[in-house]
């Protein structure tokens, strides 16, 4: 009775310190943050323990470190972590193992923790390690380093880490999900200097196969080793693994084995974190992290490992600002232009064909999307496109040639035809993913910023030759890449007719154009230093075809960096009008209707019949005070125990958007979704349960960084008067300073007064972020997916809504978008302590992911 007492008494302290501070910092918390004691420790080292002699002391009682796995060197004989209770022995030697050459393996990395080696990992890709997750449990980015091998120059260089990433359900009972990712602050040359290791392919069990562990770990006499060392040890199936003398209930279908019976070899021959690897010298391929064992190399004790194959979506979802080994030749020989491309030159090239009809080129970004023109696709059944890869000769494909069906279409809300074609990108999900390798490569994303002004673009596809042909086989062709300056100055398209979204590229003479492609497919730029292909534009639009003072114009692909990045997800158009182009050709062998507005939705089978932003009212909202019944119909008020506490905003008939901090500690079934009303909880025309809570994976109830969730509800609305949904933005515009943002609910009115019982909205002015980083929260609280709004004097605040609820802006169709979540701020309406807004635009992919089948209403046409 004693011990319960004093735990519960150390965890309302830790309770009090938390709370007392969210309540300051985070004044539109109205509920109960529970800290159970586990937490302490990560509190105490990251933000409190300098600052709070009680929670230091706490933090020494309770704080629970994971076994050191490969860690001792790392940490100096003042601070060793307790010894694990419960737990038998484990260790990192190695027994029986050889030296290795880095050279041999250039991928392995050394984790240091103040200057000392402690754990593994391989790099696998320009941004991330691969690592053990708990390798970096208990640590902070800037307690790390990774030491990486410069292939290039032949030695080991440090480089910072800004980000880890343990997997969510990492146990550190049963060590299953171990693994995590380390971002680097800067990338690495990936494929020139730094070799990365590739990821398996899904489904192998590799059972049977002999796999390669490496490593700096310890030897048989428990010394450090000096140099890298390598072992060899069989793969077992997970069968045979249960088999062993360990409990077969502690190896799980995410854990793979290798060792031998008699034991001898093991992978304390690598460290924690570190690779298990299968192939050759020609291709290796990354199937273990080094993860647990009984002992060391001990008979009947395989070492345990993190199978990768079980989580290469996890990876993939955390990795997409990355470029995977892309953009790399399958051959070296030289660039020619204007005629037929070598064979296996461009290896991410694909076919677009409708009804079994070729009509547009289109690139490979990663092994499930392909990137292509928004007017190829637009308008059109799915179903009836196919993909086809490994395609030369569209006459006569290669015996390994295949197709894929496209499951889904993404593209932007606005592209404009009337006159020329813009915002003229598109994603293709295909139906299932494609294998990479020597003959398919994904092509390179380009960075932002670059205009690629006075470079050569290089432009492949199948479209009309100079003599009104069109060729069987892939052609290629150089044109010089032009500001849109001189596109706008120096050629015979009117000034209007092309923005920053575009971008021009051929001779003035004429005689070279995209023509030579089509439309949909690639203009590249090859990048000396990387030794790698990026994807400049996509073929889009032109007068006739290489006619004199008319250069191909291309959608500018890092204009939509933000759309289409490895995987995002933006909108999928669905509504049909067909327009004509008059004298201007848009480079497709098919006619195709092309929808002037369309509607996003992601089955483009149905139809969403519905439009979105539409109050029940159209006059113009005034600051500060209480709004027309209906005035934002998407608003729903969250319920916990009887009282409302958050607001929210529908997407969609099934899901509502808003705060993380509002539902990450409490389960669905605590909360009630009431909808429909003016005074919420008298008025109200529907009520849900919550089905399930979608909150971000990296919120940090800390930093209230990441603030955005979504919530599933347990049967869908009706809409009507009372209920529509809101409308997202398109992700075209990422900065909104100066605009006039509307924020609208059920909040106080005034600082320290009760919650208004009637939906009210305020206009607060949205600042840039420069002005919001020196504001009085300091710039270290302010992250990039965070937005401020406010009076420079105070006045006016997000206090007037509520947590989870929506900031408001119009949008081009007279629509209202929801352009920001509101998360936090000190006070209300305090001067120089804006209210702080998680920024929706940020998070469209990952909304879009979440609602992959939702039907998402279009904004009303003007």
């Amino acid at each position: 009775m004693k011990l319960f007492t004093i735990v519960l008494w150390v965890e309302l302290c830790v309770l009090y310190v938390v709370f007392a501070r969210e309540d300051e910092e985070h004044n539109r918390i109205n509920y109960d943050i529970y800290v159970t004691p586990i937490m302490v420790s990560t509190i105490a080292d990251n933000r409190f323990r300098a600052k709070n002699p009680l929670i230091a002391w706490l933090s020494t009682v309770l704080s629970y470190k994971p076994p050191s796995f490969g860690v001792e060197t790392a940490i100096s004989s003042t601070m060793k972590p307790p010894p694990p209770c419960g737990r038998s022995k484990t260790s990192s030697r190695i027994v029986g193992g050889d030296a290795a050459d880095v050279k041999e393996y250039p991928w392995i990395v050394m984790l240091l923790y103040r200057g000392a080696f402690y754990c593994g990992g391989s790099l696998i890709n320009d941004r991330y390690i691969v690592t053990a997750a708990h390798c970096v449990l208990s640590f902070t980015p800037q307690q790390l380093l990774a030491k990486l091998y410069d292939v290039e120059h032949g030695e080991m260089v440090t480089r910072a880490i800004v980000k880890l990433y343990g997997h969510e359900r990492f146990s550190l009972d049963t060590f299953n999900n171990d693994i995590a990712l380390v971002k680097l602050q800067q990338p690495v040359e990936a494929g020139g200097s730094f070799i990365p290791i590739c990821l398996p392919v899904a489904g192998r069990s590799f059972a049977g196969q002999n796999g390669t562990v490496i490593g700096w770990g310890k030897l048989a006499n428990g010394s450090l080793s000096q140099g890298l060392q390598k072992a060899i040890v069989p793969i077992i199936s997970n069968m045979q693994c249960r088999k062993s003398s360990y409990r077969a209930s502690r190896i799980t279908d995410n854990m793979l084995c290798a060792g031998y019976t008699e034991g001898g070899r093991d992978a304390c021959q690598g460290d924690s974190g570190g690779p298990l690897n299968v192939g050759d010298s020609n291709f290796r391929e990354l199937v273990g992290i080094v993860s647990w064992g009984e002992g060391c190399a001990r008979p009947n004790y395989p070492g345990v490992y993190t199978r990768v194959t079980r989580y290469l979506n996890w990876i993939k979802s955390n990795t997409r600002d990355a470029c995977v080994s892309c953009g790399t030749n399958a051959n070296n020989s030289k660039i020619v232009g204007g005629h037929e491309a070598e064979i296996g030159r461009y290896p991410w090239m694909v076919a677009l064909y409708y009804n079994n009809r070729f009509i547009c080129g289109g690139s490979l970004i990663n092994d499930r999307y392909v990137l292509t023109a928004a007017h190829c696709v637009f308008g059109s059944d799915r179903s009836r496109f196919s993909v086809k890869f490994l395609m030369h000769d569209r006459t006569v494909p290669k015996e390994d040639s295949f197709e894929r069906k496209v499951s889904y279409i993404m593209t932007n809300w606005f592209l404009n035809v009337l006159v020329f074609i813009t915002n003229d990108v598109a994603l293709l999900k295909l139906s299932e993913p494609v294998p990479l390798g020597e003959t398919i490569i994904p092509v390179c994303l380009p960075p932002e910023g670059n205009t690629y002004a006075g470079q050569e673009g290089i432009v492949t596809g199948w479209g009309k030759l100079g003599d009104g042909t069109f060729p069987m086989k892939l052609q290629e062709v150089h044109v010089p890449i032009l500001s849109n300056e001189q596109c706008q100055n120096q050629t015979q398209y009117f000034r209007f007719q092309i923005n920053d979204r575009m971008m021009c590229a051929g001779i003035p003479e004429g005689g070279k154009d995209s023509c030579q492609g089509d439309s949909g497919g690639p203009m590249h730029v090859f990048d000396t230093e990387a030794n790698r292909f990026v994807i400049a534009g996509v073929v889009s639009w032109g007068f006739g075809c290489a006619q004199p003072r008319f250069p191909g114009i291309y959608a500018r692909v890092n204009r939509f960096i933000s759309v289409v990045a490895i995987s995002n997800l933006i909108m999928i158009m669905n509504r049909s009008s067909s327009v004509h182009l008059m004298a201007i050709w848009v480079l497709m062998l098919t006619t195709l209707a092309v929808p002037l507005l369309a509607a996003p939705v992601y089955n483009s089978s149905e139809s969403c019949d519905c439009v979105c932003g539409v109050g029940g009212r159209t006059n113009r909202i005034v600051g500060g005070s209480e709004t027309a019944a209906h005035q934002f119909p998407w608003l729903a008020g969250l319920f916990r125990q009887g009282k409302l506490y958050c607001g929210a905003s529908v997407v969609s008939r099934n899901f509502l958007v808003t705060a993380a901090h509002c539902v990450n500690s409490f389960e669905a079934s605590e909360i009630r979704v009431y909808l429909g009303g003016h005074n919420i909880a008298k008025d109200y025309t529907e009520l849900r349960r919550v089905k399930r809570i979608i909150d971000h994976e990296d919120f940090d109830i800390f930093t209230f960084n990441n603030d955005i969730a979504l919530l599933e509800l347990d049967k869908p609305l009706r809409y009507g008067p009372t209920i529509q949904p809101a409308c997202l933005p398109d992700g075209s515009v990422m900065d909104f300073t100066g605009t006039i943002g509307v924020v609208a609910g059920w909040g106080r009115v005034e600082e320290k007064r009760a919650p208004s019982k009637t939906l009210r909205s305020v206009e607060v002015p949205i600042w840039s972020q420069e002005q919001c980083l020196d504001a009085g929260y300091g710039s270290k609280k302010i992250s990039a997916n965070m937005m401020c709004a406010g009076y420079h004097d105070g006045q006016k605040d997000a206090c007037q809504g509520d947590s989870g609820g929506p900031m408001h802006k119009m949008g081009l169709f007279g629509s209202m978008e929801v352009i920001g979540v509101v998360s936090w701020g000190r006070g209300c309406a305090r001067p120089n302590l804006p209210g702080i807004y998680t920024r929706i635009v940020n998070y469209l992919p990952w909304i879009h992911e979440k609602l992959a089948n939702e039907c998402l209403c279009p904004p009303k046409d003007l």
